[in-house]
């Protein structure tokens, strides 16, 4: 077994998979109970922080412990726990800080069930540990493979950085024993953004446009004037996940939250208390959502693919002057679920056209300029593929100076 088992002041940076890995799977309960101490330690640029596997309902007790140290920038989870059973070793997270982490996958915390020889997973403690989260998402998760009770035997306490409310999500069972504390430090958004305006002819209305999962939306309104919007929740397949949004005012104020039951739609109406572009941030889990008003829309882009699900219409950005190549890529799912998708330039030329993109075999359109200084709005077209089905498809902008993608022509929203 693990006996007196020490690391600190240790770096673990630019690892392809987790910064450090603890896995007592194999353990079983007769083995020696657990003596692990992590201290002082840092992830740096990794794909997980900790990863703790196990031990599973039959190993053995003890502790881990993890103990002042940081995670920061990681595609996935900070502290994934996989099927890490509450009657075994103990976990305890003292005073650690997760910086900018799961911002491809997952959440900073992350909880997976995947094994029937854990009957009840948990019996992690986390003491004033400080995460971090820009994202309207979930900064915990529990995603359960085998079906359980919940988690049990999770307490502490969590100090949350974040401009939006604090959300988790338990699972579908919310376990009598999850008794862990939260605390929200309200923190400015990061990106304040500004709209341009254009005058053009005919289809200035938005494109009717489902994002599924998470999305922030983007939308300019003048003091004081009365903004109207449709919000709806479209079920997918038998997912029963509701959801939740918040809307923002352009200095980061709460303006409103609330939810939308899984195949129903709201009607909003707010009052706008200053001029600028304001953000409507909504989480669905595994449904999709739209809005629809009579203001132009844009989204806001992250590191993570934009997921539509079954889009038809245009899509928009604004290319800054001198911007050199750009790189789009469009894909689908897997192999059935593909997208025909046309490049257009700011006169409404074709550049680039391909049909049947799948997530197996993912198309890069590349924006080339030349020497071209001016900013300029470009389109991106999707349609239903002439071979296959058209459900989910992912859009990455591979490049950081263009923060947005705009459902209407009349304006493009930028970050000075």
């Amino acid at each position: 077994g693990f006996v007196n088992c020490i690391v600190r002041d240790c770096l673990s940076e630019n690892n392809e998979g987790a910064g450090f890995v603890v896995s007592t799977r194999a353990l079983k309960s007769h083995s020696k109970d657990l003596e692990i101490k992590f201290e002082n330690c840092k992830v740096v640029n990794c794909t997980n922080g900790f990863w703790i596997y196990g031990p599973y309902d039959n190993g053995p007790k003890g502790i881990i412990e993890i103990l002042n140290s940081q995670v920061i920038n990681t595609n996935s989870a900070a502290f994934y726990f996989k099927s890490k059973s509450k009657s075994s070793a103990k976990v305890v997270v003292s005073n650690c800080e997760l910086k900018n982490t799961a911002y491809l996958f997952e959440s900073p915390i992350y909880f997976e069930l995947h094994t029937r020889d854990v009957k009840h997973h948990g019996g992690v403690e986390f003491n004033d540990c400080i995460v971090h989260h820009d994202e309207y998402t979930p900064f915990l998760t529990n995603l359960e493979r085998i079906r359980s009770d919940g988690l049990h035997d999770i307490s502490g306490h969590v100090i949350v950085h974040s401009p939006f409310p604090i959300l988790m999500d338990l699972g579908e069972n919310n376990s009598m024993n999850f008794r862990l504390k939260t605390t929200l430090q309200r923190k400015e958004h990061i990106n304040v953004f500004t709209p341009l305006f254009f005058q053009v002819g005919e289809n200035t209305a938005n494109s009717f446009m489902k994002i599924r999962g998470k999305g922030t939306y983007l939308l300019y309104a003048e003091k004081d004037s009365m903004v109207k919007l449709t919000i709806r929740c479209h079920q997918v397949n038998n997912n029963k996940d509701n959801l939740y949004f918040v809307i923002s005012s352009p200095m980061g104020d709460l303006l409103l939250e609330d939810m939308v039951l899984h195949e129903e739609n709201k009607e909003v109406i707010f009052k706008a208390i200053e001029t600028g572009v304001y953000n409507i941030s909504c989480y669905a889990k595994a449904n999709a959502f739209s809005i629809e008003g009579e203001k132009p829309l844009g989204l806001q882009l992250s590191k993570r693919a934009i997921n539509l699900f079954s889009p038809s219409g245009d899509i928009y950005f604004w290319i800054p002057a001198g911007n050199p190549k750009i790189k789009i890529k469009v894909e689908g799912q897997r192999y059935r679920e593909q997208v025909k998708a046309v490049l257009f330039n700011s006169k409404g030329e074709i550049i680039d056209t391909k049909d049947n993109i799948s997530g197996h075999d993912p198309y890069y359109f590349i924006v080339d300029r030349g020497e071209n200084i001016k900013g300029e709005m470009w389109c991106l077209r999707l349609e239903k593929a002439s071979g296959a089905m058209l459900e989910n498809v992912f859009i990455t902008i591979i490049l950081p100076t263009i923060p947005s993608i705009s459902f209407s022509p009349l304006e493009m929203y930028v970050i000075e």
